[in-house]
C-alpha cells in the first residue's frame, strides 16, 4: 500500500515544471519515497521531482512500484483545488493519495478546509515509457566535483532578459564567477561579494554548460519553489549537469540537461 499527504500549493508548483516538458511522467515509490520524471521527446531534457518519505506528512509505503500518470490532467486537478494564498492566507490545505497494490488508478483525497467536505479523485496508472539506458546514470550516486549556487530572482531575471536575445544561453562557471552570455552580452555574478555561492573549481579550469530556450519555462517555473538555484557538474563524462531547486523541506527537483 501507498499511502501519503501533502500540501497542495507546494505539490502544484512542483508538479508545473514537469508539465512544461511532457505529457506524461513515469513514477516510481517504495519505503524511501515517490520520484517522478518527465523526459522531452527529443530525449534532451529531463524533469526529476523526487520527495523523501521522511520529509513527507502521513507517509506509508510497504510495496515497489511503478507506473506512467497524465501530467497534464494531475495538474489541472491540483490548479482546480488549489486556493491562491494571497487570497486566502489562512494557512494551508492538504491533499492524499492512496494505491494498493495491484491498483492501476491512484486515489486522491481533497478535503476543503473550511466546508471540511471531501472530494474523492483519482487519476490512471498506465504502463511505464521505455527508459533509454542513458537515463539510468541519473539514479546512480554522482559525485559532483563543481557546486554553484544564485538567488532564483537573479536567475529568472537574467534569464528572461538573455533569452529575449536570443535561443541559446551559455553559461561558464570560475572559481571567482558565474557568468551567463549570449551573442556579445555577459552578465556575472561575483563570488567575492556574495552574489553567488562557488565550490570545487578553479580559474584555468572553468565549467560551461548551455540552456536552450526550450528549457526556458521549466527553469523559471521551478526557481519559483526556492530561494537559490544550484547548478551541479560532476567530471564523470557520463554524468549529467544537473540545476537543483529544494522543494521546500519535503524533496527537490532535479533538472538535468542531455
Amino acid at each position: 500500500m501507498l499511502e501519503f499527504t501533502v500540501d497542495i500549493i507546494l505539490l502544484q508548483k512542483a508538479v508545473a515544471p514537469l508539465a512544461e516538458i511532457a505529457d506524461e511522467a513515469n513514477i516510481k515509490y517504495s519505503s524511501e519515497g515517490i520520484t517522478m520524471m518527465a523526459l522531452t521527446t527529443d530525449i534532451i531534457f529531463m524533469g526529476v521531482l523526487k520527495f523523501r518519505s521522511l520529509d513527507l506528512e502521513n507517509f506509508f509505503c510497504d510495496l515497489e512500484g511503478t507506473g506512467g500518470v497524465d501530467l497534464k490532467r494531475l495538474y489541472e486537478i491540483l490548479c482546480l483545488l488549489a486556493r491562491d494564498p494571497e487570497m486566502d492566507p489562512e494557512g494551508e490545505e492538504y491533499i492524499s493519495f492512496y494505491a494498493r497494490d495491484g491498483d492501476d488508478r491512484i486515489q486522491i483525497t481533497f478535503t476543503n478546509r473550511i466546508t471540511h467536505t471531501s472530494f474523492p479523485l483519482g487519476i490512471d496508472m498506465t504502463e511505464p515509457e521505455p527508459e533509454p539506458e542513458l537515463i539510468h546514470q541519473f539514479e546512480l550516486e554522482t559525485e559532483y566535483n563543481v557546486v554553484a549556487a544564485l538567488p532564483s530572482w537573479d536567475f529568472r531575471g537574467i534569464l528572461r532578459l538573455l533569452f529575449a536575445l536570443g535561443d541559446r544561453v551559455s553559461v561558464t562557471i570560475t572559481d571567482k564567477q558565474v557568468k551567463f552570455s549570449i551573442l556579445n552580452v555577459e552578465i556575472a555574478l561575483h563570488k567575492e561579494r556574495s552574489e553567488c555561492i562557488i565550490w570545487g573549481t578553479a580559474e584555468d579550469c572553468p565549467v560551461q554548460l548551455g540552456f536552450d530556450i526550450d528549457h526556458f519555462n521549466p527553469f523559471i517555473s521551478a526557481s519559483f519553489l526556492t530561494n537559490m538555484v544550484w547548478i551541479l557538474h560532476s567530471d564523470n563524462l557520463l554524468a549529467l549537469h544537473q540545476l537543483n531547486f529544494p522543494v521546500g523541506a519535503a524533496g527537490n527537483i532535479m533538472l538535468y540537461i542531455i
